[in-house]
């Protein structure tokens, strides 16, 4: 029996409403493209790719299946259904879940009261594609110890170095200059935070601190904290700094992904976008790190710095600690007492 136009017309009016959809969801991506907040951006951006790949998808199937009994339709729309949904979510998690990890932002009040102290720098380092922004605090004369310190994620560097020298806790780094600089994204530091940008960022910063004619070159201790921890690994694994002091430090980013939901196993490890692989780059560096992490840790896995601690071909210090929380190893007395007596092990502040 032949078809009817009516009937031979179905699919096609299927394909163009999927069609009238997908443009409707490009215009609404391109639209949130253009909206200042960079979680905004990323979900325009995610709307579009996924609608890229739906349209390529149902398209496929149209040609398909045009020809097909009403079973195998039927079948085949519950899997594209159910393809259409997986898509999206895993395009939606690739390019948003990074962007939960940075808190992005400035700080100009502590930035105003940070200038007023004599002994402290504003630093300004530009590259080929970007301005990083920072603070240097001397305590040294002539060509000193540099302890270059790449904090968490919600940290901004003119508020950490105006606690330091507000609390005193500065007095734990004597003898050595201290400097943090912001990420990308993060006080007056132009660009966007992500993997490739840290890691570029702390190279760029390293190579322009040992250009100073106030810093030794053969004295340089790195220091991170949290998030930061993976960028002081991928620093001194592509350097070579005298030290390696790292608070609450993380294997790679699928144990952060997985503290905050834990599913990133097998064949979803492809979704983690920012992979940060410590662990990875451990094998590379050449000095003895010590290691500050606490079983109480709500934050990064005691776990995950464990497992870091072993991979260090120097061997590591693993300071195991109990009853510190994520944001109080800067609080901890003995915390920096143990960063002291390291410092002066690895170096020769009298020199």
């Amino acid at each position: 029996m032949e078809s009817t136009p009516e009937q031979t017309s179905q699919p096609q009016l299927r394909f163009q409403r999927a069609l009238l959809a997908a443009l409707l969801m490009s215009v609404i991506a391109l639209l949130t493209w253009f909206l200042p907040s960079e979680s905004a951006q990323s979900i325009g951006l995610a709307i579009l790719i996924a609608t890229v790949l739906l349209m390529l998808l149902n398209w496929m199937i149209f040609l398909v299946t045009r020809n097909a009994t009403r079973g195998i339709k039927l079948t085949a729309r519950i899997l594209a259904a159910l393809v259409s949904l997986v898509l999206l979510l895993s395009v939606t998690i690739y390019m948003i879940a990074p962007k939960q990890l940075f808190y992005a932002r400035n700080d100009e009040a502590s930035a105003s009261a940070l200038a007023a102290y004599p002994n402290v720098e504003q630093l300004t380092i530009e590259t080929e594609d970007r301005v990083v922004s920072g603070w240097m605090i001397h305590q040294a004369e002539g060509k000193a110890p540099l302890v270059l310190y790449f904090g968490g994620n919600g940290e901004v560097a003119a508020k950490r170095m105006l606690y330091l020298v507000e609390s005193g806790d500065i007095s734990a780094f004597a003898g050595c200059n201290f400097a943090f600089l912001d990420y990308p994204g993060y006080g007056l530091s132009s660009g966007s935070p992500s993997e490739a940008s840290l890691q570029q960022m702390g190279l760029d910063v390293y190579d322009a601190m040992i250009s100073r004619e106030d810093v030794d070159a053969s004295r340089i201790i790195l220091f991170g904290f949290s998030m930061g921890t993976g960028v002081a690994n991928y620093v001194a694994a592509n350097r070579t700094p005298a030290g390696l002091v790292l608070f609450a430090p993380y294997a790679d980013g699928y144990d952060l992904y997985n503290t905050m939901v834990p599913i990133f196993y097998g064949p979803l490890r492809a979704l983690v976008a920012f992979k940060m692989e410590s662990v990875r780059f451990a094998e590379s560096v050449s000095v003895k790190p010590i290691i500050f992490s606490s079983v109480d840790d709500e934050m990064v896995p005691f776990a995950s710095s464990e497992r870091l601690s072993n991979a260090y071909p120097a061997g590591c210090a693993f300071m195991r600690l109990q009853g510190l929380g994520h944001n109080d190893y800067w609080k901890s007395t003995g915390v920096l007492l143990n960063v002291s007596q390291y410092i002066a092990e690895v170096i020769d502040l009298g020199a």
